[in-house]
């Protein structure tokens, strides 16, 4: 499938539409519509207390994701959060996941500011040792992986996840450097580094990833979008220099970032691409400016085109 975005910049009102064009034929009904799609979310998000600060500019990346995949017909039907970087033992507990009957959090932001807070540091007592580890945790477990209560709330022991339709989203968002290097290996995942562990196939399906039922999805039906600050970079004031050259980008949010010296993401997800897999990576510093919704909506057609 071939998407074409296109971006028009209206001068009367400032704003910027963005269109999606699918031009192939054999990508539409009858009516010309694109078919529709159902993918879940998994929103992995640095548990930092800059975090909490960010929560407004995350879930406003998010909501660009949403309503970009919303016009292309293709329908979130259950986004979960989860920790990127901090867990209870060897357990990644879901914090929040929409339609949740008894949600002790009334958003997925309310959720993320807890948690990266006071109550991070009372239920999340252990650490990731890479930026990827805790998701590769998560995966083989998702299929009976219920919503956590940290504040004894009424238990559901369901899993939160069920049979998996057309796709994956799993988004990772982090203000912070990395923790090691893509080509560290204290940063394997069962030593392998983390792009081959996650292009990794058993069958018809990713190796790593196990829903609730029979069906799986194949690593190219799983589409990582990793929004970070800069790697390569440990030198903060040419990254703030950087950031604030975004137009409109938040400088009051500039001491909530970090640049990071260590190369990770970038790698991981160029290694994805090589494969079978889909990965894109989005700067966090353009996420937030005015050029944020245009980053995401690149995102958009990269999965829609694989959908």
């Amino acid at each position: 499938m071939r998407l074409l975005l296109i971006l028009l910049t209206l001068s009367l009102s400032g704003c910027t539409v963005i269109r999606y064009v699918d031009p192939e034929e054999n990508n539409t009904t009858n009516n010309g519509d694109t078919p529709p799609r159902v993918v879940d979310m998994l929103v992995m998000v640095d548990m930092s207390r800059s975090s909490a600060t960010l929560s407004n500019e995350y879930f406003r990346i998010l909501g660009f994701l949403t309503s970009g995949l919303a016009s292309q017909r293709v329908e979130v039907r259950k986004m979960a959060l989860a920790p990127l970087d901090r867990r209870i033992g060897q357990t990644v507990p879901l914090i929040y996941g929409t339609d949740d009957a008894n949600a002790e959090f009334g958003s997925p932001a309310e959720a993320l500011v807890y948690y990266a807070k006071d109550g991070g540091t009372l239920f999340l007592t252990d650490e990731a040792e890479s930026d990827f580890e805790n998701l590769a945790l998560l995966g083989p477990g998702i299929e009976s992986q219920a919503i956590y209560r940290a504040n004894g709330a009424t238990q559901d022991g369901r899993p939160y996840f069920t049979a998996p339709e057309d796709g994956l989203i799993v988004v990772t968002l982090s203000p912070s450097a990395r923790i090691c290097g893509a080509a560290d290996e204290n940063c394997f995942l069962d030593n392998q580094p983390a792009a081959d562990f996650l292009l990794s196939e058993t069958g018809e399906g990713a190796a790593w990833l196990d829903f609730p039922g029979d069906k799986e999805l194949g690593v190219s039906k799983v589409f990582h979008v990793v929004v970070a600050t800069q790697e390569g970079q440990g030198d903060f004031q040419a990254f703030s220099e950087y950031c604030r050259d975004f137009a409109g980008f938040p400088s009051g949010t500039i001491d909530l970032l970090e640049p990071s010296a260590l190369t990770y993401f970038g790698p991981t997800v160029e290694r994805i691409n090589d494969g079978p897999g889909r990965a894109l990576f989005i700067d966090l510093c353009e996420g937030m400016s005015e050029l944020g919704e245009i980053a995401v909506g690149k995102a958009v057609v990269e999965i829609r085109r694989g959908l």
